[in-house]
């Protein structure tokens, strides 16, 4: 038996024939003639793979574009209460020594962070905090603090609600 190589279809077996040629045999397979019938995809099955596909994609793409919308929305969410952290610290700073004066107080944070706004508002406790503290309920203010952003056609905040001292 004797392999001989270079013929363009690969390995061509030559031999007196037996158990040897014939496991080597798939070395070498018959050419087959193609049936007209039997190649290729019709034009239904194609267009039906068109559409399967691009359901999926419509899928996918709707679950990407709520993806970004989450996204946004968070790091948003970070941001306002990052300075809505520190907007309170700065309050607090001048209540340790003027006390919590009723009233409304907004305007928009600076550069870089102008697409905010925060809102402060001071008031008397007017509901009832229970027997246990009706003696302190005179001496504080509810202090309701808000960071606002828009964030496409929406308005979207958060809010902290606080008593503080009231001012004597």
């Amino acid at each position: 038996m004797m392999l001989r190589i270079g013929s363009r279809a690969g390995y061509r077996v030559q031999g007196t024939g037996g158990a040897r040629e014939k496991e080597l045999s798939f070395l070498n397979p018959e050419p087959r003639t193609p049936n007209p019938e039997e190649s290729g995809f019709t034009l239904i099955e194609l267009l039906i793979a068109v559409v399967v596909i691009a359901v999926g994609m419509v899928f996918v793409l709707g679950a990407l574009s709520q993806c970004v919308a989450v996204l946004t929305t968070s790091t948003k969410t970070v941001e306002a209460n990052y300075l809505l952290n520190q907007k309170l610290w700065m309050i607090d700073e001048a209540y340790y020594t003027t006390g919590s004066v009723e009233g409304e107080t907004s305007e928009n944070f600076s550069d870089p962070d102008e697409s905010f706004s925060w809102a402060l508002k001071d008031s008397v406790i007017t509901a009832d905090l229970g027997l246990e503290t009706a003696f302190v309920q005179d001496k504080l203010n509810e202090e309701s603090f808000r960071v606002a952003w828009n964030q496409g056609k929406m308005s979207k905040y958060i809010e902290v609600v606080r008593f503080v001292k009231k001012l004597e």
